[in-house]
Protein backbone atom coordinates (compact mmCIF):
# COMPACT_ATOMS: atom_id res chain seq x y z
CA UNK A 1 0.00 0.00 0.00
CA UNK A 2 3.20 2.21 -0.27
CA UNK A 3 1.71 4.37 -3.02
CA UNK A 4 -1.16 5.83 -1.09
CA UNK A 5 -3.72 4.09 -3.28
CA UNK A 6 -7.14 5.42 -2.33
CA UNK A 7 -9.09 2.73 -0.55
CA UNK A 8 -11.95 5.02 0.82
CA UNK A 9 -15.60 5.84 0.19
CA UNK A 10 -14.24 9.47 -0.48
CA UNK A 11 -11.68 9.21 -3.00
CA UNK A 12 -10.73 13.03 -2.41
CA UNK A 13 -8.84 12.10 0.71
CA UNK A 14 -5.32 12.43 0.61
CA UNK A 15 -4.33 9.06 2.55
CA UNK A 16 -0.08 10.34 3.12
CA UNK A 17 -1.96 11.69 6.22
CA UNK A 18 -3.63 10.43 9.59
CA UNK A 19 -7.27 11.03 9.58
CA UNK A 20 -10.32 11.28 12.38
CA UNK A 21 -13.66 11.87 12.59
CA UNK A 22 -15.09 15.41 11.99
CA UNK A 23 -17.53 14.88 14.97
CA UNK A 24 -19.05 12.56 16.99
CA UNK A 25 -21.88 10.00 15.86
CA UNK A 26 -23.30 6.80 17.31
CA UNK A 27 -25.94 4.03 17.63
CA UNK A 28 -27.80 1.44 19.34
CA UNK A 29 -28.49 -2.08 18.60
CA UNK A 30 -28.55 -5.77 19.37
CA UNK A 31 -25.08 -7.93 20.12
CA UNK A 32 -25.29 -10.83 17.74
CA UNK A 33 -23.88 -12.77 20.86
CA UNK A 34 -25.36 -11.51 23.74
CA UNK A 35 -28.48 -10.40 22.88
CA UNK A 36 -28.16 -7.32 25.03
CA UNK A 37 -29.03 -4.03 23.58
CA UNK A 38 -25.35 -2.23 23.18
CA UNK A 39 -24.68 1.74 22.15
CA UNK A 40 -21.70 3.14 20.75
CA UNK A 41 -20.50 6.78 20.55
CA UNK A 42 -17.49 7.71 17.70
CA UNK A 43 -15.07 10.35 18.60
CA UNK A 44 -12.41 12.12 16.81
CA UNK A 45 -8.82 11.16 18.22
CA UNK A 46 -5.63 13.45 18.17
CA UNK A 47 -3.11 12.08 16.20
CA UNK A 48 -1.01 8.73 16.76
CA UNK A 49 -3.95 7.47 19.13
CA UNK A 50 -5.02 4.61 16.83
CA UNK A 51 -8.58 2.55 17.31
CA UNK A 52 -9.02 2.45 21.04
CA UNK A 53 -12.22 0.99 22.72
CA UNK A 54 -13.42 2.33 25.47
CA UNK A 55 -16.15 0.07 27.51
CA UNK A 56 -18.38 2.93 29.58
CA UNK A 57 -19.32 -0.26 31.54
CA UNK A 58 -16.46 -0.70 32.89
CA UNK A 59 -14.36 1.35 35.46
CA UNK A 60 -11.56 3.03 35.22
CA UNK A 61 -8.74 3.20 32.74
CA UNK A 62 -8.52 -0.76 32.33
CA UNK A 63 -11.65 -0.14 30.15
CA UNK A 64 -9.53 1.06 26.96
CA UNK A 65 -8.34 -1.59 24.48
CA UNK A 66 -6.85 -0.46 21.37
CA UNK A 67 -6.93 -2.25 18.43
CA UNK A 68 -4.27 -3.94 18.00
CA UNK A 69 -3.02 -7.39 16.82
CA UNK A 70 -1.41 -8.45 19.57
CA UNK A 71 -4.84 -7.54 21.40
CA UNK A 72 -6.60 -10.30 19.73
CA UNK A 73 -7.91 -12.52 22.47
CA UNK A 74 -10.48 -14.84 20.43
CA UNK A 75 -11.25 -15.31 16.83
CA UNK A 76 -14.42 -18.20 17.64
CA UNK A 77 -17.62 -16.91 15.36
CA UNK A 78 -16.26 -13.26 15.80
CA UNK A 79 -13.19 -11.36 16.46
CA UNK A 80 -12.86 -10.26 20.06
CA UNK A 81 -10.15 -7.69 21.40
CA UNK A 82 -8.90 -7.82 25.14
CA UNK A 83 -6.24 -6.08 27.18
CA UNK A 84 -4.22 -6.81 30.14
CA UNK A 85 -6.68 -6.32 32.99
CA UNK A 86 -9.08 -8.76 30.92
CA UNK A 87 -11.71 -6.45 29.54
CA UNK A 88 -12.99 -7.13 26.28
CA UNK A 89 -14.84 -6.49 23.39
CA UNK A 90 -15.97 -8.81 20.65
CA UNK A 91 -17.54 -8.56 16.96
CA UNK A 92 -15.44 -5.68 16.17
CA UNK A 93 -14.37 -7.12 12.51
CA UNK A 94 -16.73 -4.43 11.04
CA UNK A 95 -16.36 -1.54 12.17
CA UNK A 96 -12.80 -1.80 11.85
CA UNK A 97 -13.18 -3.17 8.18
CA UNK A 98 -15.44 0.15 7.94
CA UNK A 99 -12.57 2.46 9.50
CA UNK A 100 -9.91 0.76 7.77
CA UNK A 101 -11.84 1.59 4.33
CA UNK A 102 -12.91 4.83 5.05
CA UNK A 103 -9.43 5.91 6.34
CA UNK A 104 -9.85 6.64 9.49
CA UNK A 105 -7.02 6.31 11.51
CA UNK A 106 -7.60 7.86 15.07
CA UNK A 107 -11.13 7.50 16.87
CA UNK A 108 -12.51 6.80 20.28
CA UNK A 109 -14.89 4.15 19.82
CA UNK A 110 -17.00 3.85 23.50
CA UNK A 111 -19.13 0.83 23.59
CA UNK A 112 -21.95 0.20 26.53
CA UNK A 113 -21.39 -3.48 27.13
CA UNK A 114 -19.33 -6.53 26.21
CA UNK A 115 -20.09 -6.69 22.18
CA UNK A 116 -20.37 -4.22 19.42
CA UNK A 117 -23.89 -4.50 17.67
CA UNK A 118 -24.48 -6.55 14.73
CA UNK A 119 -26.36 -4.12 12.77
CA UNK A 120 -27.14 -5.91 9.23
CA UNK A 121 -24.02 -8.07 9.83
CA UNK A 122 -22.17 -6.03 7.19
CA UNK A 123 -19.55 -2.76 7.57
CA UNK A 124 -22.19 -0.62 5.73
CA UNK A 125 -24.10 0.75 8.75
CA UNK A 126 -20.73 1.60 10.23
CA UNK A 127 -19.77 3.50 6.61
CA UNK A 128 -22.69 5.29 6.85
CA UNK A 129 -21.97 6.90 10.44
CA UNK A 130 -18.21 7.73 9.03
CA UNK A 131 -19.78 9.52 6.14
CA UNK A 132 -22.34 11.31 8.21
CA UNK A 133 -20.21 12.90 10.92
CA UNK A 134 -17.27 13.75 8.03
CA UNK A 135 -13.61 12.50 7.78
CA UNK A 136 -10.97 15.61 9.19
CA UNK A 137 -7.28 15.04 7.63
CA UNK A 138 -4.90 15.80 10.47
CA UNK A 139 -1.51 16.98 10.11
CA UNK A 140 0.71 13.86 11.28
CA UNK A 141 1.90 11.50 7.84
CA UNK A 142 0.11 7.92 7.99
CA UNK A 143 2.50 4.86 8.54
CA UNK A 144 2.19 2.02 5.86
CA UNK A 145 3.44 -1.40 5.83
CA UNK A 146 5.15 -2.08 2.69
CA UNK A 147 5.93 -6.00 2.20
CA UNK A 148 9.41 -6.76 1.18
CA UNK A 149 8.72 -10.35 0.40
CA UNK A 150 6.44 -13.65 -0.12
CA UNK A 151 5.90 -14.80 3.32
CA UNK A 152 3.05 -17.68 3.23
CA UNK A 153 0.94 -19.64 6.16
CA UNK A 154 -1.05 -22.66 5.64
CA UNK A 155 -3.19 -24.31 8.70
CA UNK A 156 -5.63 -26.58 8.57
CA UNK A 157 -5.98 -26.77 5.00
CA UNK A 158 -6.50 -23.09 4.84
CA UNK A 159 -3.81 -20.80 3.42
CA UNK A 160 -2.81 -17.13 3.26
CA UNK A 161 -0.14 -15.40 1.06
CA UNK A 162 1.16 -11.82 1.45
CA UNK A 163 3.18 -10.46 -1.54
CA UNK A 164 5.09 -7.18 -2.73
CA UNK A 165 2.75 -4.92 -4.64
CA UNK A 166 2.45 -1.47 -6.17
CA UNK A 167 -0.72 -0.75 -4.48
CA UNK A 168 -3.00 -2.95 -1.73
CA UNK A 169 -5.02 -5.68 -3.72
CA UNK A 170 -6.45 -8.93 -2.45
CA UNK A 171 -7.26 -12.04 -4.03
CA UNK A 172 -9.38 -15.09 -2.19
CA UNK A 173 -10.82 -18.00 -3.59
CA UNK A 174 -13.45 -20.74 -0.98
CA UNK A 175 -14.41 -23.77 -1.61
CA UNK A 176 -17.32 -25.44 0.23
CA UNK A 177 -19.16 -28.70 0.36
CA UNK A 178 -22.69 -26.72 -0.46
CA UNK A 179 -24.44 -26.08 -3.59
CA UNK A 180 -25.27 -22.88 -2.67
CA UNK A 181 -21.55 -21.66 -2.33
CA UNK A 182 -19.42 -23.87 -3.86
CA UNK A 183 -16.40 -22.60 -4.84
CA UNK A 184 -15.57 -18.70 -6.22
CA UNK A 185 -13.03 -16.16 -6.44
CA UNK A 186 -12.96 -12.88 -6.01
CA UNK A 187 -9.75 -9.95 -6.64
CA UNK A 188 -11.06 -7.15 -6.11
CA UNK A 189 -8.39 -3.68 -5.81
CA UNK A 190 -8.86 -1.22 -3.24
CA UNK A 191 -9.14 2.04 -5.18
CA UNK A 192 -11.39 4.66 -5.81
CA UNK A 193 -14.36 3.77 -3.49
CA UNK A 194 -14.20 0.15 -3.83
CA UNK A 195 -14.66 -0.58 -0.44
CA UNK A 196 -17.61 0.80 0.03
CA UNK A 197 -18.71 -0.26 -3.34
CA UNK A 198 -17.99 -3.80 -3.26
CA UNK A 199 -17.17 -4.81 -0.12
CA UNK A 200 -18.99 -2.45 2.63
CA UNK A 201 -22.60 -4.39 2.32
CA UNK A 202 -20.87 -7.98 2.30
CA UNK A 203 -22.87 -9.63 5.16
CA UNK A 204 -22.01 -12.30 7.54
CA UNK A 205 -23.59 -15.80 6.52
CA UNK A 206 -23.53 -19.34 8.19
CA UNK A 207 -25.19 -22.87 7.71
CA UNK A 208 -28.41 -24.19 9.07
CA UNK A 209 -26.40 -27.26 11.16
CA UNK A 210 -24.96 -24.28 12.63
CA UNK A 211 -27.56 -22.70 14.94
CA UNK A 212 -27.53 -25.48 17.21
CA UNK A 213 -23.89 -24.43 18.12
CA UNK A 214 -24.33 -20.95 18.05
CA UNK A 215 -27.86 -22.07 20.56
CA UNK A 216 -25.68 -23.83 22.44
CA UNK A 217 -22.54 -21.29 23.71
CA UNK A 218 -25.41 -18.32 24.09
CA UNK A 219 -27.51 -17.17 26.70
CA UNK A 220 -31.30 -17.53 26.45
CA UNK A 221 -31.86 -13.51 25.36
CA UNK A 222 -28.60 -14.33 22.90
CA UNK A 223 -30.36 -17.30 21.45
CA UNK A 224 -33.50 -15.11 20.50
CA UNK A 225 -31.70 -12.49 18.90
CA UNK A 226 -29.50 -15.11 16.70
CA UNK A 227 -32.42 -16.80 15.38
CA UNK A 228 -34.55 -13.54 14.56
CA UNK A 229 -30.98 -12.71 12.80
CA UNK A 230 -30.79 -16.10 11.20
CA UNK A 231 -34.68 -15.60 9.86
CA UNK A 232 -33.76 -12.49 8.11
CA UNK A 233 -30.33 -13.61 6.48
CA UNK A 234 -32.48 -16.65 5.23
CA UNK A 235 -34.27 -14.63 3.16
CA UNK A 236 -31.75 -13.58 0.89
CA UNK A 237 -31.45 -15.28 -2.21
CA UNK A 238 -29.11 -17.52 -3.13
CA UNK A 239 -27.25 -16.07 -5.44
CA UNK A 240 -26.91 -12.81 -2.82
CA UNK A 241 -26.21 -15.46 -0.20
CA UNK A 242 -23.13 -16.88 -2.56
CA UNK A 243 -21.87 -13.48 -3.33
CA UNK A 244 -21.66 -12.21 0.81
CA UNK A 245 -20.17 -15.27 1.43
CA UNK A 246 -17.09 -14.40 -0.86
CA UNK A 247 -17.49 -10.47 -0.11
CA UNK A 248 -17.54 -11.33 3.93
CA UNK A 249 -14.12 -13.68 3.69
CA UNK A 250 -12.52 -10.57 2.16
CA UNK A 251 -13.99 -8.02 5.20
CA UNK A 252 -12.51 -10.36 7.25
CA UNK A 253 -8.98 -9.76 5.72
CA UNK A 254 -9.37 -5.87 5.64
CA UNK A 255 -10.16 -6.27 9.92
CA UNK A 256 -6.40 -7.16 10.06
CA UNK A 257 -5.42 -4.11 7.86
CA UNK A 258 -7.01 -2.10 9.97
CA UNK A 259 -5.53 -3.48 13.22
CA UNK A 260 -1.88 -3.55 11.27
CA UNK A 261 -2.32 -0.04 9.74
CA UNK A 262 -2.42 1.81 13.56
CA UNK A 263 0.12 4.82 13.99
CA UNK A 264 2.03 2.74 16.29
CA UNK A 265 1.72 -1.07 15.12
CA UNK A 266 3.85 -3.96 17.12
CA UNK A 267 5.46 -6.56 15.14
CA UNK A 268 7.03 -8.61 17.68
CA UNK A 269 5.90 -12.02 15.44
CA UNK A 270 6.99 -10.73 12.04
CA UNK A 271 10.37 -10.78 10.69
CA UNK A 272 11.52 -7.60 9.79
CA UNK A 273 13.07 -8.45 6.39
CA UNK A 274 9.42 -9.43 5.27
CA UNK A 275 7.93 -5.79 6.36
CA UNK A 276 9.03 -2.64 6.57
CA UNK A 277 6.75 0.33 8.27
CA UNK A 278 6.74 3.50 6.03
CA UNK A 279 7.62 6.55 6.81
Amino acid sequence: MKDKDQMTSTPDIDLGLQHTLKSEIGCSGTGLHTGETVSILLKPAPTNTGVVFCRTDEIGNGAEIPALVENVVEATLCTTLGNKDGVTVATVEHLLAALAGCAIDNVYVEVSGSELPIMDGSAAPFVFLIECAGVVTQDAPRRFIEVLKRVDVEIDGREVSLSPGSGFSVGFSIEFDSDAIGKQDMNVRLVNGTFKGEISRARTFGFAEEVDQLRRMASPSAEASTMLWWLAVMKSSTTRACATKTNSCVTRFLTVSAIFISPEPRFQAISRDIVRVTP
